[in-house]
C-alpha cells in the first residue's frame, strides 16, 4: 500500500498537481477539481453546477481513461458503487 501511495504522489507531482485534503461529503471529485484549478491559478473558474456538468459529461464519455495501471471505471468499485454506470448515475 505504501508503494502505491508513493507512486500516486509521484504521478500527481509530475503532472503539476498537489496532494491536498478535501471535504469527504460525496462531492469530493468536484472539490478536488476546483481546488486544483485554483492551485494551478487557471483563469477558467466555472460555477459549481457548470463544473459538475462538465465533469459528469467527461466521466461518462471516458470510462477507459487510464490512470496508472487502472482505468477510471475501476475506481467505482473502490467507491462502493459497483459499476462505472452506477457511479456516473449517482453523481
Amino acid at each position: 500500500m505504501a508503494r502505491d501511495r508513493h507512486q500516486f504522489q509521484e504521478f500527481i507531482f509530475d503532472a503539476g498537481f498537489q496532494e491536498r485534503i478535501v471535504p469527504g461529503d460525496g462531492d469530493c471529485l468536484f472539490h478536488t477539481v476546483t481546488d486544483q484549478l485554483i492551485f494551478q491559478q487557471q483563469t477558467f473558474s466555472p460555477t459549481s453546477s457548470q463544473l459538475w456538468e462538465l465533469c459528469a459529461d467527461w466521466l461518462v464519455e471516458n470510462p477507459t481513461f487510464q490512470s496508472g495501471d487502472a482505468e477510471l471505471a475501476d475506481f467505482s468499485e473502490i467507491a462502493c458503487f459497483g459499476s462505472w454506470e452506477n457511479y456516473c448515475e449517482a453523481i
